[in-house]
């Protein structure tokens, strides 16, 4: 499979999470009582986040240029271990928790001692995991913006309409790299802030919850990952991959000397084709 297969099979994996993400389903509770609906919300939250990881670590690294790489799903498999490892860690904690939660409401799986040091393992788990996550998503990106770098010296040697064309595909493009780590990091920052807010009155039951912006701030990152994932879609639809001459990048210059932007067979910078002809 190659790594625009991949791609393409993720963004639609991403497209469909998004949707059942959004999808109103709560209003059936008005016509069927469902009590297990609390596990269903944190699972389906669950399943779009670990997509959404999953595609950043692909989007990364499948524009890094490297003509020794042969990038496949498993390439990326110390990555994608560590991801889904702390997802599942997080599946099983939720599980213990809302599950019981069907049969006694009032449970709390941080009232016995044995469940808090059980959860407080799956949570310091968890957010190593997702620590080590953010850090390589950063040594990724870095890694992008500096073959990137190295590329825009070769846009010299074009003419002025071209090359300020593409000069505008590269800043696009590194503008959506850098939305990609804004949105990484406060969606990590959001789930942990949420799990805080959820089990503050564990730790403090005489004094009052101080984060009191959390409604708002759970909404903020749901929209922004809506947007994200919505702007994604759109600049990577396979729709216009195939433009004449464009498909890897081929250049000529003043001189009539073939000019390669990228080394990979596939074009790693396919988003920049689609963004300087938009």
């Amino acid at each position: 499979m190659n790594p625009v297969a991949i791609i393409e099979r993720l963004l639609f994996l991403l497209g469909l999470s998004a949707c059942i993400l959004n999808a109103p389903v709560e209003w059936l509770t008005l016509i069927i009582p469902f009590n297990g609906f609390q596990i269903y919300s944190e699972i389906r939250q669950g399943f779009f986040l670990t997509v959404l990881l999953t595609f950043w670590l692909f989007f990364a690294g499948e524009h890094i240029i490297d003509k020794s790489a042969h990038h496949s799903f498993w390439s990326y498999g110390k990555y994608i271990v560590l991801l889904w490892f702390a997802s599942s860690i997080l599946l099983i904690f939720e599980l213990c928790q809302r599950g019981y939660q069907l049969w006694n409401p009032f449970y709390s799986i941080w009232s016995t001692r044995t469940g808090r040091n059980a959860s407080l393992i799956f949570l310091i788990l968890a957010g190593l995991s997702s620590f080590i996550y953010i850090i390589c998503l950063i040594i990724l990106v870095v890694r992008v913006f500096w073959n990137i770098r190295s590329k825009q010296g070769e846009l010299t040697a074009m003419r002025r309409i071209r090359r300020l064309m593409y000069q505008g595909a590269f800043y696009r493009f590194q503008f959506l790299l850098l939305t990609t780590i804004l949105c990484a990091v406060l969606t990590i920052v959001w789930y942990y802030l949420s799990q805080i807010y959820e089990t503050d009155w564990v730790w403090n039951k005489d004094k009052p919850s101080k984060i009191q912006y959390s409604g708002a701030y759970i909404t903020g990152i749901y929209g922004m990952l809506n947007i994200y994932v919505f702007a994604v879609l759109i600049l990577f639809s396979p729709v216009i991959s195939h433009v004449d001459d464009m498909d890897e990048l081929t250049l000529t210059n003043d001189d009539g000397n073939v000019m390669h932007l990228t080394n990979n067979q596939t074009s790693a910078y396919e988003m920049i084709s689609k963004a300087s002809i938009s």
